[in-house]
C-alpha cells in the first residue's frame, strides 16, 4: 500500500478484534515510524503495551476515578481492542530542542505508526481523554517525574461488521492563501499597509448537508454487505487462497486452476485486493494477505464459516422476515430441516460447522482455562463436543484427566480425529447420541460450551434436565456461553444469528442462571471474562 492510499483510506474505528501485531512486529513498525520526524534520534517517548487482563486493570483504574454512573462503560472501553499501547511522553530535560518540538516529534512518530499499522492490515485509534489525566493510571503504569501520557492506542483488526465509511477528501481551499507584499494604500482602494495580504484562492463553496451525506454513505455500505459476503465466500469455494499458497500467481494461472473466465477473474481479483484478501506483486500477479490465510481449506480457521456464510446461512438470512413473524428458525423454513438434521444428510455442512466451532474454541481456550479451576483427575463429559477442541485442550491441561466427547453421529468423527491426532485417544471415549434424549452418566464434570444459546427455552431446559438426570450428588455442570454484554452491535447480531439459524437466543448471565434454576440446578459460581465469555458452575439441587 503506497503512502497516498494509506493516508486516504486509514481511519479510526470504535472496535477492533484479533489479530493484533505481536510485540516483535509492533517494535519493527515502531522502528520505521521513528525515522519520520526530524528529531527522531531524540526519542522523547516510550510505549507501554497491555494485552489480556492487563487492559481490564487499566479500565478498573479509570473507572474508579470517573463518573460512578459510567464505570461499567469505562471498563468496557478498554476491551475494545486486543492490544492497548500507551504512549508516554518523556522529554529530555538537557536537550537543546525545545519541549514543544519534542512533543511534535513524538506526535509525528505516533501518526506514522498508525499509517504503518494500516498498511500492514491492522487498525488503530488514538484515544486521549481520561487516561491522559488519571493519577491512578500514572501509578499503575509506573510513570516517572516529568513523564505524561499522550494517549492510549487501540490496536487490532477492524471488525468488518462495525467499519465506518471512508472519509471523503476535505476541501481546504479556504485555508490556503498566497503571500504577497501589499500595494501602498491609495484613495482608490482605501486599504492600508496594515491590512495584510489578501487570500489568493477562491473561497470554499458551501458544503452539502454533512449528516445526510454521512448517513447515505453508511447506509449504502450496509446495503452492500451481501456483496462482500459473496466475494469472500467465492474465494473459499474456488480455493483461491489454497491455489496461491505461499507464493504468487498470475490471474491466467488462477483462471486455469479454478476453471473460471480469465477476464472475469482479473476483475474479481481487483475486488479481493480492495477487500484486503490479496495483494498485487506485479503486473497481473497476486499473493495472499495474512487475512486470506484464514480461508485456506486445510488450515484456515474461517474456511468453514465462509462456506456457510455464503451458502446455507446466506439463504437462511433471506428468510429473516419469517423468523421475525413467528419467532422460529429461518434456516428450517428455508431448508425444510434443522441445521442439526442437515449435518446427517450433508457431510460438507457438518465439516464446515465444526471447523467454525473449532476456531471459536481455539480463540477462547486460554481464557477459559484461566477463569476456572478444572479438576486434575476424574471424568469430564463434553456435551456437544463438536470438533473436540475443548476436550483435547482439557486433556492436555490435566494429564490425569479422562473425558467423554459426546455428540451426534454426523459430528463425532471430527472429535475422534482431533483427540487421536493430539495423542489423547487412550484417555477419551467417543460416544454418539443426542443431548435432547440423554447424556452419558457418572461424570464428575459436565461441560456445555456454546450449546444452550442455540435453543429456545423449552429445548434448553430439556438439555439441562438431561444433564441433571445423568449427574451424581457431587457432579458439577459448567455452562460456557457469551452473554449479551460487551459490544452492543456484535451482541445484537449474534443474538439475531441464533434466532435465524436455530430459533434460539443469546441471554444475560442472570437469564442463564434462571434457566439453570428452572432445570433443578443451584448456581455455585459465575464469572465473566474480559472478552465477555461467561462461565456458570452449577450443582444439582436435592
Amino acid at each position: 500500500m503506497d503512502v497516498r492510499t494509506a493516508i486516504a483510506t486509514r481511519r479510526s474505528e470504535r472496535f477492533y478484534t484479533e489479530p493484533a501485531p505481536d510485540d516483535q512486529e509492533l517494535t519493527a513498525l515502531l522502528g520505521q515510524a521513528t525515522s519520520s520526524p526530524d528529531h527522531g534520534r531524540l526519542r522523547p517517548w516510550r510505549w507501554i503495551l497491555l494485552r489480556g487482563q492487563d487492559r481490564a486493570e487499566l479500565g478498573r483504574c479509570l473507572a474508579q476515578e470517573g463518573d460512578p454512573g459510567h464505570r461499567e462503560r469505562t471498563m468496557d472501553k478498554m476491551l475494545r481492542a486486543p492490544l492497548l499501547a500507551v504512549l508516554v511522553f518523556a522529554p529530555g530535560s538537557g536537550s537543546r530542542v525545545p519541549e514543544w518540538e519534542q512533543l511534535a516529534a513524538s506526535c509525528s512518530m505516533a501518526n506514522s505508526l498508525m499509517l504503518l499499522l494500516h498498511s500492514h492490515g491492522y487498525g488503530s485509534m488514538w484515544r486521549t481523554g481520561q487516561v491522559t489525566r488519571s493519577d491512578g493510571a500514572r501509578v499503575l503504569l509506573s510513570l516517572g517525574p516529568g513523564e505524561r501520557v499522550l494517549g492510549a492506542f487501540f490496536i487490532g483488526t477492524a471488525d468488518p461488521s462495525r467499519r465506518l465509511p471512508r472519509r471523503r477528501a476535505v476541501d481546504v481551499a479556504g485555508k490556503v492563501s498566497r503571500f504577497s507584499l501589499p500595494e501602498p494604500a491609495t484613495a482608490a482602494h482605501g486599504r492600508s499597509r496594515a491590512a495584510g495580504p489578501e487570500p489568493a484562492l477562491a473561497p470554499t463553496p458551501a458544503p452539502a448537508p454533512a449528516r445526510e451525506q454521512r448517513d447515505s454513505v453508511r447506509l449504502l455500505e450496509l446495503l452492500r454487505g451481501h456483496m462482500s459476503t459473496q466475494l469472500v465466500a467465492a474465494a473459499a469455494r474456488l480455493r483461491i487462497p489454497d491455489h496461491l499458497g505461499a507464493g504468487a500467481r498470475t490471474a491466467a494461472e488462477l483462471s486455469e486452476r479454478t476453471g473460471t473466465s480469465a477476464p472475469a477473474l482479473r476483475r474479481y481479483l481487483r475486488a479481493l485486493e480492495e477487500l484486503g484478501l490479496v495483494e498485487s506483486t506485479g503486473p497481473d500477479e497476486y499473493r495472499n494477505t495474512s487475512m486470506a490465510e484464514l480461508l485456506r481449506g486445510e488450515a484456515g480457521g474461517l474456511y468453514g464459516q465462509a462456506l456457510l456464510a455464503g451458502g446455507d446461512y446466506y439463504q437462511a438470512w433471506s428468510e429473516l422476515d419469517h423468523a421475525l413473524r413467528t419467532g422460529t428458525s429461518a434456516f428450517e423454513h428455508r431448508h425444510g430441516t434443522s441445521l442439526w438434521d442437515r449435518f446427517s444428510g450433508t457431510s460438507e455442512v457438518a465439516a464446515a460447522f465444526t471447523r467454525t466451532m473449532r476456531f471459536s474454541t481455539e480463540q477462547d481456550l486460554a481464557e477459559i482455562l484461566g477463569l476456572y479451576a478444572f479438576p486434575d483427575q476424574g471424568l469430564v463429559v463434553d456435551v456437544g463436543a463438536g470438533h473436540g477442541t475443548l476436550t483435547a485442550g482439557l486433556l492436555e491441561h490435566s494429564p490425569r484427566l479422562h473425558a467423554i466427547a459426546f455428540d451426534q453421529p454426523a459430528v463425532i468423527g471430527h472429535a475422534r480425529r482431533t483427540v487421536t491426532e493430539r495423542g489423547f485417544g487412550d484417555r477419551c471415549e467417543l460416544v454418539e447420541g443426542s443431548f435432547l434424549d440423554s447424556v452419558p452418566k457418572g461424570a464428575d464434570l459436565y461441560l456445555l460450551k456454546s450449546v444452550v444459546h442455540d435453543w429456545n427455552d423449552a429445548d434448553a431446559l430439556r438439555i439441562l434436565r438431561n444433564c441433571r438426570a445423568a449427574m451424581g450428588d457431587r457432579s458439577r455442570l459448567l455452562l460456557i456461553e457469551r452473554t449479551t454484554a460487551g459490544d452492543p452491535l456484535l451482541a445484537a447480531i449474534r443474538d439475531m444469528t441464533m434466532l435465524v439459524l436455530f430459533g434460539g437466543q443469546d441471554r444475560t448471565a442472570a437469564e442463564y442462571g434462571t434457566l439453570l434454576d428452572r432445570a433443578g440446578f443451584a448456581v455455585r459460581r459465575s464469572v465473566i471474562g474480559t472478552s465477555g465469555i461467561c462461565l456458570l458452575e452449577a450443582a444439582a439441587r436435592p
